[in-house]
């Protein structure tokens, strides 16, 4: 057997956590490496390295269990499991917190097959693996893949020393964060905290967040460009997106003696799941017409009852503004014209499609009937709610521009006059859209 080796044994996952918590010194790319020299053999190793920025912790059945030495291996130069003298058994896990953005890791450790997996703040990870046969094997990530989290998973018996790179990398928000309409009747995000690190004591953190919308055939497109700055007194700013939605990259800049950029971020302001009961009590307060709840069975109709739908934009899967099958055109619950507005505020929309029917093709309706009427002598008016099924076939799909193509048709009665049929046979389409209105009110 090679010295300081000991025979494979099954052991548990030792996990290392790398949290970003900037220690506000300027430390670009800046190396440190503890070899656990120093301490007594039979140390519980947990914040003797604070100073470091780096607080370890570990668990096992028994408590903390990662000491220096341990074991059978002599001498106060490697983190092992378990108390002095006790077997080389582990079960838990040792967790090291760190307090800079970790952008290359290290190690050495005693003997056994082990794999380290270094895990990004989006999930990512990045593996190393080593097949045993030697007293100490390094396991070193790539440099550059700034990491959250590594774990060493398999049979070895120490840690010789662990080396990491803290440099100035974005905090907060996470790259690929999705932050939803939650707030204000579901048109807000909650505060969005940004947050970048390490900086220097003087130094500040020229931030820059830039949204950019368009429907997935390029319609309604819009940016929202924000600049804000952060330092080491203030060290975190908030933001909400009202009314506004998509993919908003983010940049950091550190001004002052030591500049630097950290590595831009992505995250999405997506919709939200908002409840039938809300969209009907809106629907139904805007209208007060004949039909109160006509808007509704508009609403069904269009999109399904739906501001924002699963489905894949940017490449990312989440809840997007309802597109027309056409690309986009038309948006959200009442369909209306791709707007800023309209894609991502719902009680816009609502009031945008309930205006325009009323202001739009209510009148339309009532001129169309009146020149119908006016060729027709002795035909009655339309009552209200007949009124508004001419007008809700002009809403639509079917709507055509013809007296001929109206939902409603005059037609010769038994005694010689003229009255009003549904004109099935003139505009089947419209007329189907507006029966489905008609019968799919909420």
């Amino acid at each position: 057997m090679l010295p300081k080796m000991r025979s494979n044994r099954p052991v548990g996952a030792i996990a290392v956590l790398l949290f970003l918590l900037g220690l506000g010194t300027p430390r670009a790319k800046c190396q440190t490496t503890i070899n656990f020299g120093g301490l007594p053999d039979g140390t519980l190793v947990t914040s003797q390295y604070q100073n470091l920025g780096v607080i370890f912790l570990s668990s096992e059945a028994g408590g903390p269990q990662a000491r220096i030495t341990g074991g059978a291996i002599p001498g106060p130069d490697y983190l092992c499991p378990g108390p002095t003298g006790a077997s080389d058994q582990f079960n838990g896990s040792i967790t090291l917190t760190f307090s800079s953005p970790v952008v290359a890791f290290s190690s050495s450790i005693a003997d056994g097959p082990t794999t380290l997996t270094g895990y990004a703040a989006n999930g990512q990870t990045q593996t190393v693996s080593y097949g045993g046969g030697s007293p100490h094997a390094a396991l070193n990530l790539n440099p550059s893949f700034v990491i959250t989290q590594a774990v060493f998973t398999g049979t070895f018996y120490c840690v010789d020393f662990v080396s990491f790179t803290g440099g100035f990398a974005i905090i907060m928000p996470t790259d690929n964060a999705k932050f939803s309409l939650t707030d204000s009747t579901y048109t807000a995000t909650s505060p969005i905290t940004f947050q970048a690190g390490p900086i220097a004591a003087s130094a500040t953190v020229q931030w820059t967040a830039q949204l950019n919308y368009a429907t997935s055939g390029g319609r309604g497109s819009f940016q929202d460009l924000r600049n804000f700055t952060t330092d080491s007194t203030t060290t975190t700013h908030n933001e909400t997106y009202t009314s506004i939605g998509g993919k908003v990259t983010i940049q950091a800049k550190e001004n002052g003696s030591n500049p630097q950029s950290a590595p831009p971020i992505t995250i999405y302001v997506v919709g939200i799941g908002i409840p039938d009961a809300d969209i009907t009590m809106r629907l139904v307060n805007l209208y007060g017409g004949a039909t109160p709840n006509l808007m509704t069975g508009i609403a069904v109709r269009e999109s399904s009852y739906r501001q924002f739908i699963t489905r894949s934009l940017f490449s990312v899967s989440a809840l997007w503004p309802t597109e027309s099958p056409d690309g986009g055109s038309h948006i959200g619950l009442m369909q209306m014209p791709t707007t800023q507005a309209d894609a991502w505020d719902w009680t816009a929309n609502t009031a945008d499609g309930t205006h325009f029917f009323l202001s739009a093709k209510v009148p339309l309706a009532q001129h169309l009937t009146s020149l119908i009427i006016k060729g027709h002598p002795g035909l009655r008016q339309l009552t209200a709610v007949e009124l508004e099924h001419v007008a809700v076939c002009l809403y639509g799909a079917g709507a055509l521009p013809k007296l001929s193509q109206q939902y409603y048709a005059p037609v010769k009665t038994a005694s010689g006059g003229w009255d009003w049929a549904v004109n099935s046979s003139g505009n089947p389409q419209g007329v189907a859209y507006t029966n489905y209105v008609f019968g799919h009110l909420r």
